[in-house]
């Protein structure tokens, strides 16, 4: 069965729930119904200070992204501490604060180069 269709990955069952959505949605097909590049629309740029790199408002759109777009909002909530810029609120989620309980370079944990849907370099 491809990871997808397993759920959200994580460290145990406790991790892997996605309380704050009612708890029965932790499968990532169903993040895909809303966390689309469409929740850009209406938002405005975020804007950072750029002798700090800190964000001085919402963060809703960076660099023209969608960070609630699922391989931006994923890839952002892994990378926590290592992201550039600092300040990062997201509906309350700070992305600069937290970070994957694992090594970044971990990719095979949702990733693969093989099965149904292949992702490109997957297993590196």
């Amino acid at each position: 069965m491809p990871q997808h269709a397993r759920g959200i990955p994580g460290d145990s069952p406790e991790s892997s729930d996605l309380l704050f959505h009612g708890g029965s949605r932790n499968d990532v097909r169903y993040c895909m119904v809303c966390h689309t590049d469409q929740r850009k629309y209406g938002r405005t740029e975020a804007t950072y200070n750029a002798s700090t790199l800190t964000f001085t408002g919402s963060t809703y759109v960076v660099d023209g992204r969608t960070i609630g777009d699922v391989p931006n909002f994923v890839h952002k909530i892994h990378m926590g501490k290592i992201l550039a810029k600092n300040g990062y609120n997201y509906a309350d989620v700070l992305f600069d604060q937290g970070g994957y309980s694992q090594d970044v370079r971990n990719c095979q944990k949702c990733h693969s180069a093989s099965g149904p849907t292949p992702t490109p370099q997957g297993d590196n």
